[in-house]
């Protein structure tokens, strides 16, 4: 079982105190085996011995369960007068077996950036540790906390058919998000609305959102909604676009540059887009990891050796700014290389872009779940008395090198109002004599040099009805869409 509960809802005093004390108390048929595991061995000592303190003053508990010996009555480990046992352990340690494992807040300090376990780890430990723990007696895993991101070990629970994971908000809400009540009336501290309302208005709004209404990022300080994303995981394409040249396209590359190979660590992260035609920017490659700055160019020559990339941008800013210098000066780089410094102003231009391409359907992401999950992080905070753009949890490095990869390729630029008119010849023809006189017509679209010699490169024909064709001015060679 997997309880989601807001902080001070009393989640530890419930099921990882008094749960156990009932259990204890009231059975006596067998003997019970109860571990307590948090996010450091500190806070599952004192779990421990918060049950102590119950069952020494306690009256009830205090007979039924307070040993004769006092031999097996220590901070780290009891055994009752009725036979039962209760250990705290560290999180990750193997070879003990329960009727009742508490996991509880074992994901409090991943939050901090100087956390020994990111969520990834936190994930692969309580799988291959944690779980196997119950099995052998056939026992019980109950997991409690505050989730912390969209993608952490509470959404492990979702999909698994054994698993039951149930969240309980601070406010009961409708299908719209209004508040109707609050979740734990009985306690005075949230027992109305207004209450809770003043709790909330004296936090970040993305607090509130993680710590009380269990939702790591809320529809309202969300850079990417939920929507949003969706809407860009699933942008149609014309039929044939997969078919298409490489002649006819350009493809760009991000990249996001981190040299640690180092546990817990930033990844490097690379996106490839493609511009087809007219089409909507789509991702077509990514890569992520952890490599030394050697392995990281022989990544982007082999990816420039399939795409030709009209312009690949490369991350300028501390460990990688060496690393930016080598790319512009590599010989099968440089005439496409840009370096880009990601100071705070730089990095909220690219995030900004990001979001108008795909408010405006510019930008599919091929249905990424890795880069979605990622721009699912991304939140609106306010640093002294600044809005500026952030990854509240996990990581961001796959969004950056997306952010790159959309300003390589000429980031978000309004589509300007073309003449009404339209004039263009067959695709490698030569215009005629008859054509050449219909140029002084003002219907007849010219390029900004003023040439009306233009070839059309490709026609395509949208959803919703309307045609579009690329041009090329054959006197400069500019390209556009009408």
């Amino acid at each position: 079982l997997c309880i989601e509960l807001p902080r001070g809802h009393f989640k530890t005093t419930l099921f990882s105190e008094d749960f156990p004390l009932w259990k204890m108390w009231k059975t006596h048929d067998k003997k019970l085996a109860f571990g307590i595991q948090t996010s450091n061995m500190t806070q599952s000592k004192y779990i421990l011995g918060t049950v102590m303190d119950a069952i020494e003053s306690i009256p009830t508990l205090y007979e039924t369960l307070y040993p004769d010996n006092l031999q097996h009555w220590s901070a780290g480990y009891i055994k009752t007068k009725n036979g039962h046992e209760m250990m705290a352990q560290p999180f990750g340690r193997k070879g003990l077996h329960y009727d009742y494992l508490m996991s509880d807040d074992l994901q409090q300090e991943a939050a901090t950036a100087s956390a020994a376990l990111s969520i990834e780890d936190i994930k692969t430990v309580f799988w291959q540790a944690s779980y196997s723990m119950i099995n052998a007696r056939g026992g019980k895993h109950l997991v409690i906390g505050t989730r912390i991101t969209n993608n952490d070990l509470y959404s492990e629970f979702e999909e698994k058919p054994k698993w039951r994971h149930v969240k309980y908000p601070a406010i009961i809400t409708d299908s719209e998000g209004k508040w109707l009540a609050p979740q734990f009336p009985e306690f005075p501290r949230y027992s109305t609305l207004e209450l809770l309302g003043a709790i909330r208005d004296d936090m970040p709004p993305w607090s509130w959102q993680s710590e009380y209404m269990l939702d790591p990022i809320g529809s309202g300080t969300s850079v990417f909604p939920k929507e949003l994303i969706k809407q860009s995981m699933t942008l149609k394409y014309p039929d044939n676009y997969g078919e298409m040249e490489k002649k006819w396209c350009k493809y760009y590359l991000g990249h996001d540059v981190a040299l640690s190979e180092k546990r817990g660590s930033d990844f490097f992260a690379m996106v490839v887009l493609k511009r087809a035609l007219n089409c909507p920017l789509r991702v077509v490659k990514k890569v992520k990891g952890k490599a030394d700055e050697e392995t990281q160019f022989e990544i982007i020559r082999k990816l420039n050796e399939d795409y030709h990339f009209s312009k690949y941008v490369i991350e300028q800013k501390g460990l990688s700014y060496a690393m930016a210098e080598k790319a512009a000066k590599d010989f099968t780089l440089a005439s496409s290389c840009e370096k880009f410094n990601t100071n705070h102003a730089n990095k909220d231009k690219l995030i900004g872009d990001v979001r108008l391409l795909r408010e405006n359907k510019m930008l599919g992401l091929d249905g990424d779940n890795d880069i979605a999950l990622e721009l699912g992080s991304f939140g609106l905070v306010t640093v002294n008395g600044l809005q500026t753009f952030r990854a509240l949890s996990g990581h961001d490095d796959l969004v950056m090198a997306l952010g790159l990869a959309v300003y390589a390729a000429g980031g978000y630029i309004q589509s300007k109002k073309q003449p009404a008119g339209f004039y263009a010849v067959a695709v490698g023809a030569e215009p005629s004599h008859s054509e050449a006189a219909r140029r002084s017509d003002p219907n007849v679209i010219k390029c900004e040099c003023g040439s009306s010699d233009l070839m059309v490169m490709g026609e395509s024909e949208a959803t919703d009805g309307v045609k579009t064709r690329q041009l090329r001015c054959r006197a400069c060679a500019r390209v556009w869409v009408q």
